[in-house]
């Protein structure tokens, strides 16, 4: 994981408020590598990027 559960945990504690989200089986990497030189990303990597998308868009939606 990119921080350990209990850490994010224990981070989220402090403003309950923001969003957390827990990819299961995740690497500190989400799966990748440097250099990544693959096509696709790994399943891991591809739903924080999906899910950061979602969560910039979702925000751009509250400022309109």
């Amino acid at each position: 994981a990119a921080v350990l559960v209990k850490d994010a945990s224990m981070l989220h504690s402090f403003n309950p408020k923001a969003e957390l989200e827990i990819i299961p089986g995740a690497s500190h990497t989400f799966g990748s590598k440097h250099p990544w030189n693959e096509r696709l990303l790994p399943d891991s990597l591809r739903e924080v990027v999906d899910k950061t998308i979602d969560f910039i868009n979702s925000s751009n939606k509250l400022r309109l």
